[in-house]
């Protein structure tokens, strides 16, 4: 007999248990997610060009925590329609989102780019959705069974 058993797990292991609370989305989307978007939009802007002075930069400032701050709704949103799901490996409150947050910026770049040729109805769900989608698209890969839940019908090779 293999030290694996067919159900998946080791002998004397607590079985391997889905779902995060939400104090970790809440940390991982007002620590890390929140804080790398607004650096990835400054950082974004001040490359396309802009470079607010005086009175400017406080509109500017506060433009960018809207947008930033519309984004990480979206972000949040789409961890806790995850977040039941989410092995606790996901580390959703570490690095991971920290560079979703980055991404994000461009995201928001791209969909206004996308936005310019029609009406603007659709930026106020484009610019939730980013963050939803980056929230989706950044942890997919823990949504997938375990080893054992992928093959618990078959007997383990060892």
């Amino acid at each position: 007999m293999s030290a694996i058993q067919t159900t998946g797990e080791l002998p004397g292991v607590r079985p391997y248990v889905r779902g995060i609370g939400w104090r970790v989305t809440a940390r991982g989307t007002l620590l890390r997610f929140f804080p790398a978007c607004v650096l990835g939009l400054v950082v974004v802007d001040l490359f396309m060009g802009t470079r607010p002075s005086g009175f400017l930069f406080l509109g500017y400032t506060m433009v960018v925590m809207a947008f930033s701050g519309v984004v990480t709704l979206g972000y949040w949103l789409g961890l806790e329609a995850l977040r039941r799901w989410l092995y606790p490996d996901a580390a959703v409150d570490g690095r991971r989102s920290v560079l979703a947050g980055l991404m994000a910026s461009i995201g928001v770049v791209l969909a206004f780019v996308w936005q310019l040729g029609s009406n603007w109805v659709g930026v106020p769900l484009l610019i939730p959705g980013t963050g939803f989608v980056l929230a989706v698209a950044m942890f997919l890969p823990w949504l997938s069974p375990t080893p054992g839940m992928a093959g618990a019908g078959e007997e383990s090779v060892g």
